[in-house]
């Protein structure tokens, strides 16, 4: 005989409880001999412990304090028990951003040409150019360069030459290719003086040789131990601007609508009855051959002056804004708006003029040097900042330091023949 689901069901019901209550309290139903066979066994059985199916009988066998401890044991092994599961997924989970969403920015300016050869004389241009383009080598977080374009390179002739290989797997927003003709094409247009371009100065003396279709070398007149960071401009497409007559460069339609091989291209943009251009469209490049960003479109409004680039941001017309002055910063934390504060590889610096009359005298400038105080001045600012000793960004040089001597600076100015006369409140020669 087939025994069916329920029956299965119900023998397995009865070996773990051989007995059972019906609706009459009197009631009982005699155990089968199976059952009794189960009751001798767990009788003569030597185990100590009885196992989990003894949990049945708890509120038969104890007390109703002992119930209370018991229950209360096994809720806070179950509530440990979920909190170190909790805490073993925590420690073993990493977060990552999703890909999606649109990132609108404000902008003080308008772009004139997003073109990387002439991006350096308009800041909008640059930043523009920046997710467009790319260029054989990028600027680290440190300021040194790293590879981008460039999969690999190498000094050869003691310095002199340098020959960089093109990685095979960069495209250009048209899905053409990056090889060496668009370098050969991108240095020749930046020495071309029909272009006027900015980036002329850094390879005026530099001779490009095609070894191959993705090998470039750079002959330099001497050595320069910097001039990686030289070939960190973008890379213009040779297929695309070859037609384009050099004196016409400044005039050609690319430069409105660019064509890269950044990160995003371009979807769209709008002009108003004027010429100047609205906002521009961006979307993240599928092709990239870097690491791809996770912000899929990103949208550029452009305002003619800062204060109506910040009520725009206050209305929640726009996500961000870049380089907010500090004092309109903290006025817009009271609102929705977050500050992010960001450091940036810049100084601020104050030269003696040697050919002062005055400032000549070395013991005049070492006594005002001695009597600045570099905090106090920081203090003025008003605005997050940080104290240099030296040439170079974030690099701290404390052997430099010096700290200010207010007392050896009034017995230099003396020694000068510079008095402070009783009552006057300037020294006098």
């Amino acid at each position: 005989m087939t025994m069916t689901f329920f029956d299965r069901l119900k023998r397995a019901w009865q070996r773990v409880f051989f007995w059972q209550k019906t609706d009459s309290a009197s009631a009982e139903i005699a155990p089968q001999v199976h059952d009794d066979h189960a009751l001798v066994l767990a009788v003569t059985n030597t185990k100590s412990s009885h196992g989990i199916k003894q949990i049945r009988f708890v509120n038969r066998v104890l007390s109703g304090k002992e119930k209370q401890i018991f229950w209360m044991a096994v809720l806070l092994v179950i509530v440990s028990s979920g909190l170190l599961a909790s805490e073993v997924v925590r420690r073993n989970m990493t977060t990552s951003p999703a890909v999606g969403g649109t990132y609108v920015e404000a902008l003080v300016g308008s772009p004139k040409l997003v073109n990387p050869l002439f991006a350096p004389a308009n800041d909008v241009d640059r930043d523009l150019s920046s997710l467009l383009f790319s260029g054989l080598f990028r600027v680290g977080p440190d300021l040194s360069p790293l590879p981008d374009l460039a999969e690999s390179y190498q000094w050869l002739d003691d310095g002199k030459t340098l020959q960089v290989s093109i990685r095979k797997d960069a495209r250009f927003h048209d899905g053409e290719p990056v090889d060496a003709d668009d370098i050969i094409f991108t240095v020749a247009a930046a020495k071309n003086a029909d272009w006027r371009s900015p980036v002329s100065a850094l390879l005026k003396d530099v001779q490009t040789v095609r070894v191959d279709d993705y090998t470039v070398q750079f002959q330099l007149p001497d050595v320069r131990p910097a001039f990686l960071l030289d070939l960190t401009f973008g890379i213009l497409p040779e297929h695309l601007w070859n037609d384009v007559q050099d004196t016409n460069a400044q005039l050609a339609d690319l430069n409105i609508r660019p064509i890269g091989s950044g990160p995003y291209r371009v979807t769209a943009f709008t002009r108003d009855g004027k010429g100047a251009i609205l906002h521009y469209d961006l979307e993240r490049f599928g092709a990239y051959y870097g690491i791809k960003p996770n912000i899929e479109h990103l949208r550029f409004r452009f305002y003619p002056d800062r204060k109506s680039a910040t009520e725009a941001l206050k209305q929640q017309q726009v996500s961000g804004l870049a380089f907010l002055p500090w004092g309109d910063a903290k006025s817009l934390n009271a609102g929705k708006v977050r500050t992010v504060q960001l450091e940036l590889p810049q100084e601020t610096v104050v030269f003696f003029n040697t050919k002062d009359t005055l400032l000549k005298d070395v013991k005049i400038r070492e006594a005002l040097m001695k009597a600045i105080q570099p905090t106090d001045i920081q203090g003025l600012l008003q605005a997050p900042s940080s104290l240099v000793n030296g040439p170079y960004p974030f690099i701290e040089n404390t052997s430099s330091t010096q700290k200010p001597d207010l007392e050896g600076a009034r017995k230099m100015l003396d020694e000068a023949g510079w008095k402070l006369l009783e009552g006057a409140s300037v020294r006098t020669l």
